[in-house]
């Protein structure tokens, strides 16, 4: 997630608790702001880049595959 408001925007999108949604995801955010709003929902954020920009979460992400991968 990118923002709060995504995050908050995805909840009320679907047409189950977010945390059933996404329970077998691995969630990532931009920041700790968006971790906050999303622990805020009752989510685990396991992704949260040092720096609060796109590339930094992709950078991220990708080296989270990485390690599943291994």
């Amino acid at each position: 997630f990118t923002s709060p408001s995504a995050v908050h925007n995805f909840a009320e999108s679907i047409d189950q608790p977010i945390t059933e949604a996404l329970k077998s995801m691995t969630i990532a955010t931009i920041g700790p702001v968006t971790a906050d709003a999303a622990k805020q929902l009752g989510l685990t954020v396991a992704i949260i880049p040092a720096e609060s920009t796109i590339d930094a979460l992709v950078v991220a992400v990708q080296e989270a595959i990485g390690k599943f991968l291994r």
